[in-house]
């Protein structure tokens, strides 16, 4: 049948007895398998087939030799497999251990940066609660890190600061500008004193980009700002006395000539005649002018900037007479309200001249142009002396209000102030 099929040029395979295999003689199984092999150089008609003939125990022989072939190498694939699986993770380790001494050798730079550093570095969360204190912030305030962490700065700012809103402003520029750099302000350490701060404040992003919380840099500028407050009152010092020692010499000569021939006009003339009193109003004059010139004088002359008393009317009566023979205008008027027999104020009456000289300033500066009244006025108040310089000007606009008590601001060009 199957030799049927196979000239038929069918594709079969079955079992049947043999009697000889390889030189062995006697009844023999064996397995065929056949198949026709087409090709273009017979005719149509004619077919070739080929078959394959083995006894079943030769095909499970040679079935396990290739599983043998096969199991040999896949244990080879394997062992291999294994051994490059070792190696890779003892390079592995290998690498995580230098990646984690680097880690650590960076952590403890970082902390020893952080903690030899003389300026306060701090790290705030979102809330602005403390997060990280370092030793320099410890010295410059006071606080130890554990009486810091999970709190806010509301303890470092002064009592007639709000915090919260200054707090609210720093955080919302350094959102809009991405960062808050040379902001100076005053803070109070732990045993009371106040410093003056210079703070600069940067945002810092997770790997989402998510805001995290703030950096802080924190440096003590007190020493600074008073080695400049110290320049900048000998410049002023010096540039007043320039001008006083230039009004004095040109004032002080003509005076010098005055009463001597007021004196000599006076003894031709006779008393209760209207020469003679217009010889007095000369002379009154002068000596007038010559008083001005003494508290020019009084007022440039270095001070050492002690603490004593000062009489409020005295001070102001001698700045308004100043102002009003160097400074006024036609435009400006001024009205000194200041009375007489105020309490004694603890201060240093040139500095105490100092600040109401800037004020004044400031005032008839902004009313020179279109004219207004300039008014000094004082008070008691519960055992306090309110002084108060009140102009019709234009006022101090909205959007620098919070910034006039800034050291060195001014809304004036250079040169000009």
């Amino acid at each position: 049948i199957m030799r049927d099929q196979m000239l038929q040029g069918e594709e079969g395979m079955g079992v049947y007895e043999s009697g000889w295999h390889r030189g062995v003689e006697g009844q023999i199984e064996k397995l065929i398998a056949f198949t026709p092999v087409p090709s273009d150089v017979l005719g149509e008609s004619h077919v070739w087939s080929v078959a394959v003939v083995a006894p079943p125990t030769e095909v499970a022989e040679a079935v396990r030799r290739v599983y043998r072939r096969q199991y040999a190498a896949e244990g080879a694939l394997i062992v291999g497999m294994l051994v490059l699986a070792g190696l890779a993770l003892a390079d592995q380790r290998r690498r995580s251990a230098a990646l984690a001494r680097q880690i650590g050798r960076q952590e403890e730079y970082m902390l020893s940066i952080l903690n030899s550093s003389a300026d306060a570095i701090v790290f705030i969360d979102n809330d602005n609660h403390v997060q990280v204190w370092n030793r320099g912030a410890e010295l410059l305030f006071g606080y130890t890190a554990e009486e810091m962490v999970g709190h806010t700065f509301r303890r470092l700012v002064p009592p007639e600061i709000d915090a919260k809103a200054e707090l609210r402003r720093i955080q919302e520029e350094a959102a809009r500008k991405g960062f808050v750099r040379d902001y100076v302000a005053t803070r109070i350490t732990k045993d009371g004193r106040r410093v003056k701060v210079d703070i600069t404040r940067t945002p810092v992003h997770s790997e989402k980009g998510q805001v995290i919380g703030s950096t802080v840099i924190i440096r003590d500028v007190t020493a600074k700002m008073e080695w400049e407050q110290r320049i900048y009152h000998t410049e002023k010092l010096a540039s007043i006395g320039n001008l006083a020692a230039g009004v004095a010499h040109e004032i002080n000569n003509p005076l010098a000539v005055m009463p001597g021939f007021t004196d000599l006009l006076l003894e031709r003339a006779e008393p209760g005649t209207a020469d003679y009193d217009d010889l007095n109003v000369i002379e009154e004059s002068g000596k007038s002018a010559r008083k001005i010139v003494e508290n020019l004088l009084g007022f440039a002359r270095v001070t050492e900037g002690l603490e004593d008393t000062v009489d409020v009317h005295h001070c102001i009566h001698t700045v308004a007479g100043i102002v009003k023979n160097t400074q006024m205008t036609a435009k400006v008027e001024l009205v000194n309200e200041v009375p007489e027999g105020l309490p004694r104020v603890c201060g240093d009456s040139r500095e105490y001249q100092q600040v109401a000289f800037n004020l004044i300033n400031n005032s008839v500066a902004v009313m020179k142009e279109e004219g207004g009244t300039l008014t000094l006025s004082a008070e008691v108040e519960d055992d306090w002396v309110h002084l108060r310089v009140t102009d019709t000007g234009p006022g101090i606009p909205d959007r620098i209000k919070a910034r006039v008590f800034d050291p060195f601001f001014t809304t004036k060009k250079v040169g000009e102030g």
